[in-house]
């Protein structure tokens, strides 16, 4: 029996286990429940490796789960039946755990709230098969989603699954899974619980690690069961409440990172409606795609938007790769840009070419010699890279004149060691923090975030990416930069520094 989804407020995620689909099961009608709206309907996204199977019980048998549903996998939500430890529903198969348990211990703690189980199990599944572009994984977020729009997701559980790989832990993998869904659910302290293993030490104490190390995450010993598993939830519901209001930051805030359409009348326009909602005070376009002037005509509009909003909107200038066959050549551009009030230089892609190319080179040169600094983007197929980033590393160590400014997958190296040590040995290395990717990054393992950002607290540039694409959201909506960095303890001269200072240095605004 399946029933239509209702509108309910968006809330928090909460359990992870894995149940397999496909099983068709026939249940009598009856008179369909409404689902509650608000803040009293509970998601909790289920996901892992299945358990073991057991023989579905005959219909007689089954027993409504009362004030508990399924979502199916068509998105629709359907009456939880249970059969002893069994979970059943229509579009799902029966399986051994902790879930009905779990739900029935959550249910008991509040009478007023119903219990939504979204289960994106995989069987035999192993923890590589979780990676943010996987299968499995792009069907989990979809599902929290879909079940986001019509309850409040309050939490993860998780249940076994192993790393195949001899090069990275279960724990390595595990703090990059949960911290992509709290990215993509925007749920930034979404609590998470995960099981023990009960056949594997080795396991079990990376997972005791993980929830020592991470923010609202939690382990439960193998046989505790469901009520082990709502007791360990309900903990990290008081400690990480969700009802909170998002922290604001009170500094004024410099973003040397956004896109703006500044090449088009009133481009400039959206920017400041922007900057006034969110406490900017000043920020840099950058010029990429349509942004980016094509003529004399749209280069005079750009220059005419940025004159009206002189010293609130700055701008970077942008050559690309192979557009000139000299430093020479680039020197005289940038010459030009700088004294027509470019401060900088890039959203420097470098598309198809190692980072270290020639044609970069003279990008770079240039840009040393007029002193204008480099904000590069860096992914699988522009300004590319091996691990390790040796070749950005030569050209910090060639041009060490040339300020560079990391962005983007640069930051993907955070938990290798790899950006700790490139910002501890080049002077001239600085990075900005904009990007959804980023905030994944960053919120994995706050502890070594907060370390390393105290460390490098003099080159670090709160920045967030936002663009033409992102200017009329609401602030609910708007990049988790703000939310981020509020969260992370760190002092008010740091923050002062990364918000606002070392922009102002960096670019000449002081």
């Amino acid at each position: 029996m399946i029933f239509s989804r209702q509108s309910v407020k968006f809330f928090s995620a909460s359990l992870l286990l894995i149940l397999p689909v496909g099983l068709n099961v026939s249940f009598a009608d009856s008179e369909k429940p409404v689902l509650p709206k608000g803040e009293a309907f509970h998601v909790y996204l289920v996901l892992g490796k299945t358990g073991m199977v057991k023989p579905v019980a005959a219909p007689e048998e089954m027993e409504p789960l009362e004030r508990c549903f399924l979502l199916s996998a068509e998105g629709e939500w359907e009456q939880a039946l249970t059969a002893g430890d069994n979970i059943i529903g229509s579009a799902g198969g029966a399986r051994t755990g902790p879930l009905p348990s779990f739900a029935q211990a959550m249910l008991k703690q509040d009478a007023s709230v119903t219990i939504g189980l979204v289960i994106r199990t995989q069987p035999e599944t192993n923890i590589e098969e979780w990676g943010m572009k996987t299968k499995a994984y792009r069907a989990a977020r979809k599902a929290g989603k879909t079940a986001a729009k019509d309850g409040t997701l309050k939490g993860i559980l998780w249940q076994g699954s192993g790393a195949k790989s001899p090069l990275f832990t279960d724990l390595d993998h595990l703090k990059t899974l949960f911290s992509n869904f709290r990215t993509d659910l925007r749920l930034l302290n979404l609590p998470v619980v995960l099981g023990e293993a009960p056949k594997s030490k080795s396991a079990t104490t990376q997972i005791r690690a993980l929830a020592d190390d991470v923010h609202a995450t939690a382990s439960v010993a193998p046989g505790a069961g469901g009520s082990g598993y709502a007791q360990a939830m309900l903990k990290l519901h008081r400690e990480w409440p969700d009802d909170l209001p998002a922290p604001e930051p009170d500094i004024p805030l410099i973003d040397p990172h956004i896109h703006a359409m500044a090449n088009k009348p009133g481009g400039l326009d959206p920017v400041v409606a922007w900057m006034e909602r969110n406490g900017i005070e000043r920020c840099i376009t950058s010029p990429i795609g349509d942004s980016r002037p094509k003529n004399a005509q749209e280069r005079e509009v750009m220059l005419a938007n940025h004159r009206k909003y002189r010293g609130k909107i700055e701008r970077y200038c942008l050559i690309k790769p192979g557009e000139v066959s000299s430093v020479e050549e680039a020197v005289k551009i940038l010459e030009a840009e700088k004294a027509a009030g470019a401060v900088g230089f890039g959203e420097h892609y470098g598309h198809d070419l190692m980072f270290d190319d020639p044609k970069n080179l003279i990008l770079y040169e240039a840009c040393a010699k007029v002193g204008l600094p480099v904000m590069f983007h860096i992914d699988a197929s522009k300004n590319m890279v091996e691990q390790g980033m040796r070749r950005v590393e030569r050209v910090l160590e060639m041009y060490p004149d040339c300020k560079i400014i990391a962005h983007a997958y640069w930051w993907l190296h955070l938990p290798d060691g790899t950006c700790d040590r490139m910002l501890s040995r080049h002077p001239n290395l600085y990075a900005d923090v904009s990007g959804t990717r980023m905030v994944g990054v960053l919120n994995r393992d706050r502890g070594y975030t907060r370390e390393f950002l105290n460390r490098h607290q003099d080159r670090i540039l709160f920045a967030t990416d936002a663009g033409w694409w992102s200017f009329k959201k609401p602030k609910a909506e708007r990049e988790l930069q703000f939310e981020l960095f509020e969260q992370l303890g760190l002092s008010d001269a740091v923050k002062r520094k990364i918000y606002r200072d070392n922009a102002a240095k960096l670019f000449g605004f002081e």
